[in-house]
């Protein structure tokens, strides 16, 4: 079977248009892992077929009929939901895959593990992100573990609102992100506070000395901290991302536009600014 006619129906679901080999790869490989996505009929055939064996198994006892007959109903509406989530965020997935994808194949036990994972998701923001992560781990294959996964899968709308706020004031200190966190500045320790139960940050903040602050990282540009006078108290303290946190962090729709500016207010409490290198 062609491509073409093997993807006929799903065409005229997506509007899609003409489909590139990356977009070809991204619904084979999900195919292969999950079975057919994008038939209709299928999926309310199974779903009937949920329902009807709960009816069956409550054939013998006629008191039980018509809660079976409502749990079958709730089966059959719970399994289309899923399968809608589903559709979303692979149609999400497609929207900003790039056509340049890795040759190495995605793992078929990681696909079904993420479909299994996001099935429940139905907020249309968070499955923005679901769909960015499945593009990001068939762009780069091995990009995002089950653990990111996983994580992600706890996330409200509220929490990921947080964790952009944290991300766009990643900067890179040693070669890992981090939030610069002044004593007088209250606001990374407020986000603190609601991430770090998540596990996308690591709990409690490092303490740095002026000299790991010689050259850091914002946004591709070089900075270093600079305190006005030399001092033993001349420190700040650095959250730092987890391992899944750094992973999802590439998902993040962040905005840099006045960090820079925000983070010298709170710097002057100790006597410091944050410069760029030239």
């Amino acid at each position: 079977m062609s491509n073409g006619d093997h993807f006929g129906d799903e065409l005229s679901l997506l509007n899609l248009g003409k489909l590139n080999p990356s977009i070809i790869k991204l619904i084979s490989a999900t195919e292969k892992a999950i079975g057919g996505i994008f038939k209709p009929m299928q999926i309310r055939r199974v779903a009937k077929a949920k329902a009807d064996a709960v009816l069956i198994a409550a054939e013998a006892d006629a008191s039980k009929q018509e809660i079976a007959s409502r749990a079958g109903r709730r089966i059959a509406h719970l399994e289309v939901k899923r399968q809608e989530n589903i559709e979303n965020i692979l149609k999400e997935a497609i929207k900003v895959i790039p056509e340049k994808i890795s040759e190495d194949p995605v793992d078929p036990d990681w696909v079904a593990f993420f479909f299994d994972e996001c099935k429940d998701v139905g907020n249309d923001e968070v499955q923005k992100l679901w769909g960015k992560l499945l593009a990001g781990e068939f762009e780069k294959t091995g990009t995002f573990s089950r653990k990111a996964i996983s994580i992600l899968k706890t996330m409200s709308s509220t929490d990921t609102k947080y964790f952009e706020q944290m991300c766009s004031m990643i900067f890179i200190v040693d070669n890992e992100p981090g939030v610069f966190a002044p004593i007088s500045d209250c606001v990374p320790r407020l986000l603190s506070r609601h991430l770090d139960p998540l596990g996308l940050v690591m709990i409690g903040f490092d303490i740095v000395k002026p000299d790991h602050l010689n050259e850091v990282y914002f946004w591709g540009k070089k900075y270093r901290v600079k305190f006005a006078h030399d001092s033993v108290a001349n420190m700040l303290a650095i959250k730092r991302f987890s391992p899944a946190g750094i992973e999802l962090a590439r998902l993040a729709r962040t905005n840099s536009d006045g960090v820079i500016a925000a983070l010298n207010a709170d710097l002057k409490s100790q006597s410091a600014e944050i410069v760029e290198l030239l």
